[in-house]
Order: C-alpha cells, then sequence, then structure tokens
C-alpha cells in the first residue's frame, strides 16, 4: 500500500508540475481538481504510513519550502476575500523567488470541506456536480458556486 499511495503521489506531482514557479489561480485550481479526481478510490492508509522525509525528499533543491494554510487556500480562491489582494500578493512572491509551496492532505481536506459546506454552515457552497451537470469526470471541470 505504500508504494502504491508513493507511486500514485509521484505521478500527480510530474502530471502537476510547473516549471520555475510559475503556477496562476486557474493553474492552482485546476491541480487541486486533479488531485481530487478519483480519490474515492484511494485505499485508506494509517497516518504512520507517510513520514514528512517521504514527501519532500530530492524536492525542495535547495528552495525554502512554505506550508499552505487551509485559510490561505481558502482566501486565495476568493477574490472578495478581505486578505485576497495580501495572500495573492504573498504567494506571488514566493513563486517569483522560485521556493515551493507544500499542503498537507489535512489542508486540502479543511479547503474542501469549506468550499463545498452551505452558505449557512460558514460554507463557500460551491459545487463541481452543479457545474458539470452531475458528472464529475471532466477535466477541464471546475468548482463553481
Amino acid at each position: 500500500m505504500e508504494k502504491l499511495a508513493e507511486r500514485l503521489l509521484k505521478q500527480a506531482l510530474i502530471a502537476n508540475s510547473v516549471p520555475h514557479g510559475a503556477l496562476t489561480v486557474d493553474e492552482f485550481h485546476h491541480m487541486l481538481e486533479g488531485m481530487a479526481e478519483g480519490s474515492e478510490k484511494l485505499p485508506n492508509l494509517p497516518t504512520e504510513s507517510f513520514s514528512r522525509e517521504s514527501f519532500y525528499e530530492d524536492r525542495l533543491d535547495g528552495r525554502t519550502p512554505y506550508l499552505v494554510d487551509s485559510n490561505i487556500l481558502l482566501w486565495w480562491v476568493k477574490p472578495d476575500h478581505n486578505d485576497y489582494p495580501l495572500v495573492v500578493s504573498a504567494i506571488d512572491a514566493i513563486l517569483r523567488r522560485n521556493d515551493v509551496l507544500c499542503y498537507t492532505s489535512q489542508n486540502v481536506g479543511e479547503f474542501w470541506n469549506t468550499c463545498t459546506r452551505p452558505l449557512d454552515r460558514n460554507g463557500y457552497a460551491l459545487s463541481l456536480k452543479k457545474r458539470t451537470g452531475g458528472q464529475n469526470t471532466s477535466k477541464k471541470s471546475s468548482v463553481a458556486p
């Protein structure tokens, strides 16, 4: 199982890698959608199956890693949020220096939960199904209100 998870992670990183940190907001959204696609088929593995070293080994090449908190992810997709300009500016500065944005499954899970939670429960009420007509198979689909 550990080898399978490692192989899937490497494939995802290769498929979504961007040279020189030139990641746009749209590319970031596409990357998150790609990560979520097919996730229901992944086996449940205990936390002990993963180590910090296995995630970042041979990927930094002397660059500085920055852990992207789930709030940063949430504000990055909401241009009407008060902190959106600050978040975009900070992420652009990190990427211009060719440093690395890192995330954890916890961050992505919190991000996804908030994006899909109803507005009356402090969420963003975004849905892939609404945008794609109930089908979640298109790589061109995007999260939409």
